[in-house]
C-alpha cells in the first residue's frame, strides 16, 4: 500500500501553480497577495489555508469549502487588495 502524500498548491499571480509535497516551513511571502508573513497569526493562517491571515479573513473562510477546494480570486481583485494593503504602514513586533 503506497503511503498518500499530501500536496501543497501555490496559486501564483501570474497565472500558473506550484505543486510540491507539504511541508511545515511557512514562505515569507504570502502565496496569494505577495506581502511579507511576519506574525503568528501568518503561520496559523498558512498551515490551514496557504495564505496569509489577510488573505484568510478576506477570502479564505468566506469561501471555505471553495477555498480548499482551489479557488482563489481572481487577480484583478488580488491587485486591488495589494493596493490597499500598500497604504497601510507595515507594523513589526519584536
Amino acid at each position: 500500500m503506497s503511503e498518500k502524500t499530501e500536496k501543497l498548491y501555490q496559486y501564483r499571480p501570474e497565472g500558473y501553480v506550484v505543486i510540491s509535497d507539504k511541508k511545515e516551513t511557512v514562505p515569507l511571502f504570502c502565496p496569494v497577495c505577495e506581502f511579507a508573513m511576519i506574525s503568528s497569526d501568518d503561520r496559523n493562517s498558512y498551515v490551514s489555508y496557504q495564505c496569509c491571515y489577510d488573505c484568510e479573513l478576506r477570502w479564505a473562510q468566506s469561501m471555505r469549502k471553495s477555498w480548499l477546494d482551489g479557488w482563489r480570486p481572481e487577480l484583478c481583485e488580488i491587485e486591488k487588495e495589494r493596493k490597499r494593503k500598500r497604504k497601510i504602514p507595515p507594523s513589526f513586533h519584536f
